[in-house]
């Protein structure tokens, strides 16, 4: 171990383990504050002051197969705050200044799982190098939860969770992240190479963007489009997430909330996006074959574009609740071609409200290329004109019904729109008793019949959301709720 600048040391060491304890660590060092012995399994570094203003890491672990780092306070200017590998335990550690990264995990031979949780870290780049609050490298698998992430210094080069081919499961982190105007920008990127059998949970978190626009905020999926049936051996999993962006309100700058890429399969359900620019579920090379799951009892409040689905075959995209109560978005729902031209057919578009209290023109589905989707037993408003497209034509409601889409939904009069919700204007997206969503949906089946309950509480935006579920009735709502 080697320590530059101690003020205070006590260590104390038993056999089979290396404690490292209470230590204050000052000044500045070529390498690290704390380094492991790579002999010694079970290492604890535990309640350390770190503050250094050069130093490649704060603590350093790597090279052991069980560490435990919990604690500690690492400030300063070092290049990483903790690096580890293997079956490690960062836990409740306090990261501030200017870094690299905060948390770096590096590839190890083997196969294990890390548990990175209730840390709180804030830092900036350094210079124009990438920043990563927490970084999974190549096959590490990892739990990150309960984390507090702060990236304040509007840079397209910090992140606040990377992942890359793990097994991961991202629950109960709080994120915040300043963006600066333009750029290419990340939240939280989870990526996996194809044919890779990998579990991804993003659950129960809170994103948000406090400046500035984002190319996208949260990207979960295949890092490319490789083979024409999307990565069939991903599960994704996103539910239960507050994800709240910037998309402004008197223009069309937007983000992208969330973006699901070239995955089979994908569960993307009881989330709330709050100014969220556009959803994106996005295809492969060829279309992709759906079976099950999709995007389904999602709310929506205020986007620019709000549901984008591109190279799919039989997408469910059923009981969403989707509100513009500012500026008319492009539109609601479009269905369209993939990055790679690959078409999008036989989707189900169903269940959902799709409401706008704006003036103006409201686009409420737009199929950009494919006409043969499955649209029916929707709930559309619009206090302006409410409008349909189908490539470059444009129709009202009755047209729309005439060309066989949406037998039996209906448009809304004002006096049914204000009995619509439990309290629009107030945000409380529930129905209303009497409400023309209730019980008025189409039954379609048991992958798809728990809705969010009225007892959900979203929260404020520094609140993790409580979800709560429940089944339908015997008639089915329309709608998230």
């Amino acid at each position: 171990m080697r320590i530059m600048g101690a003020t205070q040391l006590n260590n104390a060491i038993s056999i089979g383990a290396y404690l490292i304890q209470k230590c204050i660590i000052t000044g500045s060092c070529v390498n690290s504050g704390i380094r492991n012995n790579y002999s010694i399994k079970d290492n604890i570094v535990s309640d350390n002051l770190i503050n250094l203003t050069a130093g490649t890491s704060g603590i350093y672990t790597a090279g052991t197969k069980v560490s435990t780092i919990k604690n500690n306070k690492i400030l300063g200017n070092v290049a990483t705050g903790i690096v580890a590998t293997n079956e490690s335990l960062i836990l409740g550690n306090y990261i501030r200044g200017q870094k690299t990264n905060g948390i770096d995990f590096i590839p190890a031979v083997g196969t294990y799982k890390s548990t990175i949780r209730g840390n709180d870290i804030d830092i900036t780049p350094i210079a124009a190098s990438q920043s990563t609050a927490i970084l999974l490298r190549n096959e590490i698998s990892g739990d990150v939860i309960d984390n507090k992430i702060n990236l304040p210094g509007a840079s397209n080069y910090s992140v606040a969770i990377q992942i890359y081919d793990g097994d991961c499961t991202v629950s109960g982190n709080k994120i915040t992240k300043a963006f600066p105007a333009a750029g290419t920008n990340f939240i939280v990127l989870i990526a996996v190479t194809k044919d890779k059998a990998r579990t991804i949970n993003f659950i129960n978190n809170i994103v948000k963007a406090t400046a500035g626009n984002s190319s996208s905020m949260v990207v979960i999926g295949t890092d490319v489009a490789d083979g024409n049936d999307g990565n069939n051996t991903v599960a994704v999993v996103v539910k239960e997430n507050k994800i709240i962006g910037r998309w402004d309100e008197v223009s069309e700058d937007f983000n992208h909330a969330l973006l699901v890429g070239y995955q089979k399969d994908a569960d993307v359900k009881y989330n709330l996006f709050d100014h969220s620019g556009v959803i994106v579920m996005e295809g492969g090379l060829g279309t992709i074959i759906n079976t099950t799951n999709g995007f389904h009892h999602n709310l929506i409040v205020d986007h620019s574009k709000g549901i984008v689905a591109g190279g799919w075959d039989n997408l469910f995209i059923v009981n969403n609740t989707i509100i513009s109560k500012h500026l008319p978005p492009q539109a609601a729902i479009t269905v369209t071609e993939s990055n790679n031209g690959a078409d999008t057919n036989d989707c189900n578009i169903k269940n959902n409200i799709v409401v706008c209290s704006a003036s103006g023109t409201f686009t409420a589905i737009e199929l950009a290329h494919s006409v043969d989707e499955v649209i029916d037993y929707n709930i559309y408003y619009a206090a302006g004109t409410l409008q349909f497209k189908r490539g470059l034509t444009s129709y009202n409601f009755a047209q729309w019904k005439a060309l066989g889409y949406d037998t039996h939904s209906v448009v809304l009069t004002t006096e049914q729109f204000n009995g619509l919700f439990t309290d629009f204007a107030n945000g409380d997206y529930a129905l209303a008793a009497g409400s023309a969503a209730e019980g008025t949906g189409n039954n379609l089946g048991d992958s798809y019949n728990v809705k969010l309950s009225p007892l959900t509480n979203w929260g404020t935006d520094i609140e993790l959301p409580t979800v709560v579920t429940e089944l339908q009735g015997e008639n089915w709502n329309i709608g998230a709720y």
